[in-house]
């Protein structure tokens, strides 16, 4: 055999090995697409499953989320009686965010159903009611599913999620009303793990007193502007005013506030 026909035999015979060797890799990488594929979709149909409650009779049961969708554990669930005040029944949420509770035959009758979540954060203790898709009383005879979600803000039965911001005057010469909040968040997060955003509140006049209400619980910058002129403000009666003041909200009787004290 001649020198140019081994050179050519040698190339041919590379070249095979090269495409066996992609074809092989080529393979290796459609099953273990295959497989993640088929690992996905069971993890996919075995969530659905999970969402897919269905309500079964004598007992009520649901889920609870946060605001991207993610389980809350030890959700205290609370049942009270429509007639019978000092029947109650309880249970806590387990990794997934389900719970279920049987309902007993005796009282009979109808029950409400309530959810709240406790959390620290900020060296604060928080506990938040949490907003139910569905607020209607049931009974045992047909069940109930009732899931609930975790909300920093907006209307609920009893007012808003969010927490207020009470604003004072230092002096006596501000016209509440045409002052302009700009709350601008010192973290990237909210309590609840969602996005912090920038956001302008105007005050409201609330029984005598000025509020800034429905504010997602987070830690915040405050700017205080009146006509557009930057009023000093304090997080406090007795602290100095500045440009700028930093709040956290507190629990009170009232629900979650913060204070505010404008000074000219």
């Amino acid at each position: 055999m001649g020198f140019k026909a081994g050179h050519k035999l040698l190339l041919k015979y590379d070249l095979s090995i090269k495409i066996s060797l992609v074809m092989k890799t080529t393979i290796i990488t459609l099953v273990l697409s295959a497989l993640l594929c088929f690992s996905f979709a069971a993890c996919e149909k075995k969530h659905q499953r999970q969402m897919e409650l269905k309500a079964e009779r004598g007992s009520v049961s649901g889920r609870a989320t946060d605001a991207k969708g993610f389980p809350l554990k030890n959700v205290a669930i609370t049942l009270s009686h429509t007639v019978w005040t000092d029947k109650s029944l309880s249970a806590v949420t387990d990794s997934s965010g389900f719970y279920k509770i049987v309902l007993p035959a005796e009282p009979r009758g109808n029950w409400n159903i309530s959810a709240a979540y406790r959390t620290n954060a900020y060296d604060q203790d928080y506990s938040f009611l949490l907003d139910v898709d569905d607020n209607s009383s049931f009974g045992g005879v047909r069940g109930a599913i009732r899931n609930f979600k975790w909300k920093l803000s907006g209307e609920n039965m009893s007012g808003v999620y969010g927490a207020a911001i009470h604003v004072h005057q230092k002096q006596y010469n501000i016209p509440l009303d045409e002052v302009k909040l700009i709350l601008s968040p010192k973290e990237e997060l909210l309590i609840d793990g969602s996005d912090a955003k920038a956001m302008e509140r105007r005050l409201k006049n609330v029984g005598g007193s000025y509020i800034a209400a429905d504010v997602p619980i987070g830690r915040y910058l405050v700017q205080a502007f009146l006509d557009n002129r930057p009023l000093k403000i304090a997080a406090g009666k007795n602290l100095p005013a500045n440009d700028t003041a930093e709040i956290i909200f507190c629990g009170t009787s009232n629900g979650y506030n913060a204070n505010l004290y404008l000074a000219n």
